[in-house]
């Protein structure tokens, strides 16, 4: 099958960006410090009140202290790289990307339709095509920060593995050629 039909959702697009912050090593050395070594200072803190002082009460509130900082602060960080991604796009833009799409995959080119208009993108602009370890969302890549997502929960065309194996043999045919 070389079609596909599917939507593409906001939470679509949030996903993709938290796939490349994950990626990114800036973003990946504060998700460290926020999850791990703060809250790890805190707990030895916390520990050395308790030991040393024994007073519970103020350990407790400082080891209490050091657990949500591990779980809000990265959730905070992740929700405002998205605010940020957000502003970037106005309603308008938004309103161009979100939607209903049909995909077609022929041996020179990928055929995206969209309310009614057709754009073709040759298999040679194409970088890479991948499928995410959970199988739940395929990307064709386009260079580094521009992919066609397809999230496979809205699929209603053909099944999303066997289009994006095809469109993997269509690409590396290309790459062939």
């Amino acid at each position: 099958m070389n079609e596909i039909e599917y939507e593409l959702r906001e939470k679509d697009i949030r996903f993709y960006n938290d796939i490349k912050l994950i990626n990114n090593a800036d973003f990946k050395r504060s998700m460290t410090q926020n999850q791990a070594i703060i809250p790890g200072a805190l707990s030895v803190i916390a520990f050395f009140y308790f030991l040393y002082y024994q007073d519970f009460r103020t350990g407790l509130i400082i080891g209490a202290i050091g657990v949500v900082w591990g779980l809000a602060v990265p959730a905070y960080l992740r929700y405002s790289s998205w605010q940020q991604v957000r502003q970037k796009y106005s309603d308008s833009d938004l309103k161009n990307i979100l939607g209903k799409r049909t995909l077609k995959i022929q041996p020179g080119r990928i055929i995206e339709t969209k309310d009614g208009e057709e754009s073709t993108i040759p298999w040679k602009d194409v970088m890479r095509i991948e499928v995410n370890k959970a199988r739940t969302y395929g990307f064709i890549y386009f260079d580094h920060n521009a992919a066609l997502i397809i999230p496979k929960k809205t699929v209603k065309k053909a099944k999303f593995m066997d289009f994006m194996v095809q469109a993997m043999e269509f690409h590396a045919e290309a790459d062939d050629d």
